[in-house]
This record gives C-alpha cells, structure tokens and sequence, in this order.
C-alpha cells in the first residue's frame, strides 16, 4: 500500500543526532546547528542514491521535477503545483502541531526545516501510478454520479473531478467524499429495490 506520509523509517533526523555526544559537548548556541550537519552529512553517507540539501543550498531554486522532501524529522512535505510553494503533509492519526507550518517557499523550507531528502525512487512511481488510476477514473465516476440526485447535490461542497485542479494534495479527502456519494447512491437503490418488492 502507498504511504504518503511516513517515509524515513530508517533516514536519521535532527532528533536522534542532537543526543550524539559529538553535538551536547558544544555550547547551546552552535549545537543545531552542528546537529543539522551531522544528520545532512549522515544521510549521504546512508543513502547516496537520494539527493538532499542543507540550508546554504537556499540560495538555489528548487530542482526541476522535485514533488515531495522529507525534512529534518522525517515529515513529508509537497510541492504545491504553479505555485513555487511546499506544504508539510500531516501524519495519519491524532498529534499536535501536524501540518500547521503553512505554506513555504522553497529558500524558506530548507531555512526552517533543512537538511530535506529526496524520498525513496518506487514512492514516486507508486503514487504516479495511483494518481493515473484515478485520474483515469474521473470522467467515468463524475458521470455516474450526476445521474443521480446524490451526485446534483451531494452537500460536500467539492468541486466535480472534471473541475478539480492537478493539485492532489488532498488527493485522499476527494477520495473519500467520492466514496461516501457512491455509497448514498447504492443505499438508496437497495431502499428503492425493497420498497418495489414489498409491492408485489
């Protein structure tokens, strides 16, 4: 199954170095700072094959093509499309302060949250090949649905697929909504169904 949001099971994060001993013999002042290097420095020695960038690499625009980081905790941040921002994905499950960094440039990601990494190669071809899925699937479950009078006013207030943007951020909620309409639909025609049968 395609995780979205918990990549780093194994990438080491600002947490885990700035317990290093290495950084808690130096004055307060200059330990994150150190401990951001030791975890930047840590990664490419851990993981050659990704691509990760510290705070000095702000001065750079971000890399062509790039849609998804993991920052110096390990939480997934995306790239919001023509937009030139990212946004942190926030955790399954209930916590505190999750996703509520806002909207950043990409000089601003890496400032406040760097060293970031590339996540693993297959995340990217799962989630391309889930998102082609579904995009496959719009015409055919918007046209289902606007045959019904769930689907004329399903009181979610979304947007029809046909409607909705390339940005599928919230990719999971519109999944669910969908989901919910299409159930309406089926117990509606089941009532339907019982009611015809209790006439004969």
């Amino acid at each position: 199954m395609l995780n979205t949001t918990r990549l780093s099971d194994k990438l080491p994060t600002l947490e885990e170095a700035a317990q290093y001993r290495v950084v808690l013999v130096l004055p307060p002042d200059q330990r994150e700072v150190a401990a951001r290097a030791l975890v930047a420095q840590q990664r490419r020695e851990q993981f050659p094959g990704r691509r990760t960038w510290e705070a000095k690499d702000s001065l750079l625009p971000a890399p062509e093509g790039l849609i998804a980081v993991l920052d110096n905790e390990g939480d997934l941040w995306r790239s919001i499309p023509g937009t030139g921002e990212w946004r942190e994905v926030p955790r399954p499950g209930p916590a505190l302060g999750q996703g509520t960094n806002g909207r950043l440039l990409w000089s601003q990601l890496l400032q406040k949250f760097a060293p970031v990494t590339e996540p693993l190669g297959e995340w990217a071809q799962q989630r391309a090949d889930v998102m082609g899925a579904l995009r496959s699937a719009r015409v055919e479950l918007d046209c289902l649905l606007a045959h019904t009078a769930v689907g004329a006013v399903d009181g979610t207030g979304s947007r029809s697929m046909l409607e909705a943007d390339e940005d599928d951020d919230d990719l999971l909620d519109r999944a669910k909504r969908w989901a919910s309409r299409l159930s309406v639909v089926v117990k509606s025609d089941f009532s339907s169904f019982v009611i015809a049968r209790s006439w004969y």
